[in-house]
């Protein structure tokens, strides 16, 4: 299939796809091993639906500069909790994101990635103290060539 100009049409999903199936595997190597001993593991799964319209694509401060766009996106996450005792758990969680938008095509995007989650508590009930460390990372897919690459993000966090 080719684009009007006669340039071969970029398969969009191909590095998301990839990236998908590591994090599966990842998935696969360490839930097993968890589960025979006496951590308790828990089965995440989470699914959205956003739908955006956008005034001013491009965050211009000119009137005649804004462009306008609808997109619509797509989002599925699953993965595993492991809880260790009372106070400790981590999260390891798998991402497929897609967003397609109405007028600009070449700004659709596809990403796949991964996140680890680490937390404990310094006591028990719902108020008690936490510090959290999480990252992830997610490989981006566009259409727009300079639009598509990695994204890593990581956090430590606490509540006291």
């Amino acid at each position: 299939m080719r684009t009007k100009e006669g340039e071969p049409v970029k398969t969009l999903y191909t590095r998301a796809g990839a990236a998908a199936l590591c994090a599966a595997l990842l998935l696969a190597a360490v839930v097993p091993s968890a589960s025979g001993s006496s951590v308790d593991s828990y089965c995440i799964l989470d699914a959205g639906l956003s739908l955006v319209s956008n005034d001013n694509l491009g965050n211009s401060d000119e009137k005649a500069a804004r462009k306008s766009d609808a997109s619509a996106a797509l989002r599925a996450s699953a993965g595993w909790r492991l809880q260790f005792g009372d106070l400790g758990s981590a999260d390891l969680t798998a991402e497929l994101r897609g967003e397609r938008y109405s007028r600009y095509s070449a700004l659709d995007n596809a990403s796949a990635g991964a996140s680890l989650a680490m937390r404990h508590k310094f006591g028990l009930g719902p108020y008690a103290a936490w510090a959290g460390l999480q990252a992830s990372a997610a490989v981006l897919d566009s259409r727009a060539s300079s639009l598509a690459g990695a994204r890593y993000y990581a956090a430590a966090r606490r509540a006291y």
